[in-house]
């Protein structure tokens, strides 16, 4: 019987949320999004509480999402990271999808350095499932934000399931779609999506900021009232 655990990091300028999820009884466990402060934080983390990092996810390719993982890769060499095959151009180069020019982040600290983790890096796809610490992850493909932004829904994490969104949806609101890569058009139908198959007592753990539910959002969030109303799919 998996005991089911979530941690919570905030890393980086960004404050972006990293995820790590696993089963307090094998302290096996993923890694969500580990970005910037992450080659530090986690594994002191993993070390204190004895666990055993099975994956590290990628929720898409923004480098707040992603900052640590080459590190951690090179750290945890049979650890694989997996990444939408849409945003893999990020991975090559991080730096293009952030509309920041790459002198601005070489002096707040990236050392972006992938040789050797070829064989690490791993694709997913929509639909895709994934078990690690004995907990179902499956993948929904939502771009918008990029070409490959997914979001990770966990059924069996508590009663209600948890969706972890990524930079899809936050409290009260949505994410941008102005940078390279980002498609307004692709967000909106993402959105839908959500909004057609998620029901209201579902968690969403957000990229950024605080852990809302999708009823929650129906009611409050301005970005999504247009779809409050729109028919379930079975």
């Amino acid at each position: 019987m998996v005991e089911p655990f979530i941690d919570v990091l905030c890393l980086g300028m960004w404050q972006t949320n990293c995820y790590v999820v696993g089963d307090r009884t094998t302290g096996h466990c993923a890694i969500i999004d580990p970005g910037q402060g992450g080659s530090e934080a986690l594994p002191a983390l993993v070390e204190e509480k004895g666990y055993h990092v099975e994956a590290l996810l990628l929720t898409h390719g923004h480098l707040d999402h992603t900052w640590s993982a080459p590190d951690l890769a090179r750290l945890w060499p049979t650890v694989p990271i997996r990444l939408h095959e849409a945003d893999t151009w990020m991975w090559e180069d991080p730096t293009a999808g952030m509309g920041t020019p790459k002198e601005t982040l070489m002096q707040l600290g990236l050392a972006w350095d992938i040789s050797g983790l070829g064989d690490q890096l791993e694709t997913y796809t929509d639909r895709s499932t994934m078990t690690l610490a004995g907990i179902a992850f499956t993948v929904m493909h939502t771009p918008g934000h990029t070409p490959g932004s997914s979001v990770f829904i966990a059924d069996a994490l508590g009663e209600e399931g948890v969706v972890f969104a990524g930079d899809l949806i936050f409290k009260g609101s949505i994410g941008r779609t102005d940078l390279p890569g980002g498609d307004d058009a692709q967000m909106q139908q993402s959105l839908r999506l959500m909004m057609q198959t998620q029901p209201d007592d579902r968690i969403i753990a957000p990229g950024h900021g605080e852990v809302t539910s999708m009823g929650q959002e129906r009611r409050i969030n301005p970005f999504l009232r247009q779809y409050a109303s729109s028919p379930r799919l079975r």
